[in-house]
């Protein structure tokens, strides 16, 4: 089953990646969160029982993810584009960028192994966040260092692990008091900037890099991509129209469970 090696035998694995994609885009779609932290350890995963080694199957993961994330963040922009918030637009867009640009310098350089052992930290914090962190009104999101602070740890952790920021960012906008509705339009914004120069980046950085599986521009792999990026848009999409409707404290709780099982999986994968 050499999915993402250019065989006809797509099997099983092709099925993982389109169920894991309704999963991401579902998840993207009502909570505004987790679809990055599904899709890179499905990736993942499916490269690694592809037979492609560790290093290459994480950052294969990473940047592929990153360009299945974009359309899904333009999808949730046009649906959510009403409701950002301008003043936390220009307090987070410096330290977001740095953030980023740093992110990435450890996603190029960080082995593969290290990087897996990493996102599975970082998939143990964002369940954690989606149980415990809950909506306050009347705060202010945070100005001045700390405001920064957030956003570079969160531009940080998204250009490392190919994720869109949503993870941290939404639950950190929760704390500092901003709306459900402003504060998923607003990461939406910040998602596109940080999948597209995500996506470019480790497809220009991994380009003509030898043992890169057929049909890979880089680091992204336009098979998988093809598989996932679809149904992950379509089922964002179908998850953004039923959100206003849905009680999310059970699905937060669904969703700390399906992260932790993502961690558990790629860390198991890696040391096991």
């Amino acid at each position: 089953m050499n999915f993402l090696t250019g065989s006809n035998d797509l099997g099983t694995l092709g099925l993982g990646l389109l169920i894991a994609g309704a999963a991401a885009g579902l998840f993207g779609g009502i909570l505004g969160r987790g679809a990055g932290l599904i899709l890179v350890s499905a990736l993942f995963l499916v490269a690694r029982s592809a037979g492609i080694g560790t290093d290459l199957a994480m950052h294969l993961a990473v940047g592929t993810s990153f360009a299945c994330l974009l359309p899904l963040s333009l999808g949730l922009l046009a649906a959510h584009g009403r409701s950002l918030d301008w003043g936390v637009v220009r307090r987070w867009t410096l330290g977001l960028i740095a953030g980023t640009a740093a992110g990435l310098a450890v996603a190029l350089r960080l082995p593969g192994a290290q990087l897996a052992l990493v996102f599975a930290a970082v998939a143990v914090a964002a369940a954690a966040m989606a149980v415990w962190v809950k909506d306050r009104e009347n705060v202010k999101p945070s100005r001045g260092l700390f405001g920064y602070a957030m956003a570079f740890v969160t531009g940080t952790t998204a250009g490392a692990l190919g994720l869109s920021g949503a993870a941290l960012g939404n639950p950190l906008l929760a704390l500092c008091g901003l709306l459900r509705a402003r504060a998923e339009a607003t990461v939406a914004l910040f998602a596109v900037v940080i999948t597209a120069t995500g996506a470019i980046v480790m497809a220009v950085s991994g380009y003509g890099l030898a043992g890169l599986p057929k049909y890979s521009y880089g680091y992204v792999n336009l098979l998988a991509f093809g598989a996932t990026a679809p149904v992950t848009f379509a089922t964002s999409l179908i998850g953004a129209h039923f959100a206003p409707e849905i009680d999310t404290k059970r699905l937060r709780l669904l969703f700390a469970v399906v992260a932790l099982w993502c961690a558990a999986r790629v860390v198991w994968n890696v040391v096991g």
